[in-house]
């Protein structure tokens, strides 16, 4: 920012009342959700809550899109948006069981899992076995509770940005 008292005076004039939504209060959790746990399965079964009406049976969120862990207590705005801090929106995708199925496989073509990686949300499950040949890693998978058909049509939710290709 160029050293202007006119855009300083600006950014000084916005900076408090941003300061006051994000102390908001939103939430509040008793324990803390790690981002590498159950903060992502969290994220997932909500992702699916919310768009359950419109048919989705299934929800994934990219293991790099949850950003920071959620201590105990109350729950803000500006932590929620550290938590996660993109505009992704909520997208519902029609695949069969083998689109579905590729998806799932797509992190594991290399020889380390990529970021890419997808936590579903609960009910849906699915094993990954980096020693087993390329393009048939994931196996067990199961979809709104039951195993996969890979003939049949499933709606899954994802964000935007997986859906998009985004860390694949």
């Amino acid at each position: 920012i160029p050293d202007d008292p006119e855009v300083a005076n600006l950014i000084a004039a916005f900076q408090k009342p941003i300061a006051s939504v994000l102390k908001q209060k939103i939430g509040f959790t008793e324990t803390a959700l790690d981002r590498n746990g159950a903060l992502r399965e969290l994220i997932s079964d909500s992702m699916l809550e919310a768009t359950s009406k419109a048919g989705a049976v299934a929800a994934f969120i990219n293991v790099g899109g949850v950003r920071a862990n959620l201590e105990a207590g109350d729950i803000t705005l500006g932590k929620a948006n550290e938590v996660q801090p993109f505009r992704n929106l909520l997208v519902i995708v029609e695949l069969t069981g083998a689109e579905l199925k590729a998806v799932l496989e797509t992190p594991f073509i290399g020889t380390e899992p990529s970021g890419g990686v997808l936590i579903p949300s609960s009910g849906t499950s699915y094993d990954a076995d980096m020693k087993r040949p390329v393009n048939d890693r994931v196996s067990q998978i199961i979809v709104g509770g039951a195993p996969i058909d890979l003939a049949k049509q499933y709606k899954c939710c994802f964000l935007n940005f997986t859906a998009n290709g985004g860390d694949a």
